[in-house]
C-alpha cells in the first residue's frame, strides 16, 4: 500500500551552488548612512528654532517711521538699532530716561529677513544705557527711504551675538556625526590591515 501523502510531498529544493551568497548589511554600514541624515535633520530643525528664536525677539522691538522717533523702555546694557535695508540713515539720536544725550555707534550686530510684514532690517548703530537708567528713552532717526515704508527698530538683542553661538552648534553637530560615520568605517579596515604580532 502506497501512502499518498508522502507520495504528493515534493523533495526538498537545494540551492543553486553558482548563486552567489546573501550576505545581510551590516549594522555598522546602516549606522553610517543614517548618522549624516541624523545630523542634516537636527540641524535643519535647530535652525528653525533659532530662527523663530530671532523673529520673537525683534516683534519685541519699539518701531517708528523713517525720519521718525520712538520712545523706548530701556534698561541698563546695549541696545540696537535696525532700519529697513535699503534706507538711508543721515543721523540718529539718542536720550537717555535722565534726558542727557548718549553717544551711539556703529553696529554689526546683524541682519534679519523676512520680518515685520516681509521686511528686512540691518543694524545701523547701538548705544549704552548706563546703570541706575531705567525708564524711558528717546531715540529719533533721520533718514531717508526709496520705498516709502521704512522703519527703524530698537531693542536689547544682537542677531549676530545669538546667532553665532547657534551656528556653531549646529556645524559642531554635523561634523561630529559625520566624523563618527567615518570612524565607523575606517576604524576596522585600519585594525584588519594591522599586521599581528607572532605569540612566542
Amino acid at each position: 500500500m502506497v501512502d499518498t501523502d508522502l507520495a504528493a510531498t515534493p523533495p526538498p529544493v537545494s540551492p543553486d551552488p553558482s548563486a552567489p551568497p546573501f550576505r545581510p548589511l551590516r549594522a555598522r554600514y546602516i549606522l553610517v548612512g543614517l548618522l549624516p541624515l541624523v545630523a542634516l535633520v537636527a540641524a535643519s530643525f535647530w535652525l528653525y528654532a533659532v530662527g523663530t528664536t530671532v523673529s520673537a525677539k525683534f516683534d519685541t522691538f519699539t518701531t517708528a517711521d523713517i525720519p521718525g522717533r520712538a520712545t523706548v523702555s530701556v534698561r541698563p546694557g546695549t541696545w540696537y538699532i535696525y532700519a529697513t535695508t535699503g534706507s538711508t540713515i543721515n543721523s540718529i539720536q539718542v536720550t537717555d530716561p535722565s534726558g542727557r544725550s548718549l553717544p551711539v555707534k556703529a553696529s554689526s550686530a546683524g541682519t534679519i529677513t523676512g520680518a515685520r510684514g516681509g521686511m528686512d532690517f540691518h543694524a545701523v548703530g547701538q548705544f549704552t544705557v548706563e546703570v541706575g537708567q531705567v525708564g524711558d528713552a528717546l531715540v529719533t532717526v533721520d533718514g531717508t527711504d526709496p520705498f516709502r515704508n521704512g522703519s527703524f527698530a530698537t531693542g536689547a538683542f544682537s542677531i549676530n551675538g545669538f546667532q553665532g553661538p547657534q551656528f556653531g552648534v549646529v556645524v559642531a553637530l554635523v561634523v561630529v556625526n559625520i566624523g563618527a560615520a567615518v570612524a565607523i568605517v575606517v576604524v576596522p579596515i585600519v585594525r584588519a590591515r594591522r599586521p599581528r604580532r607572532a605569540h612566542t
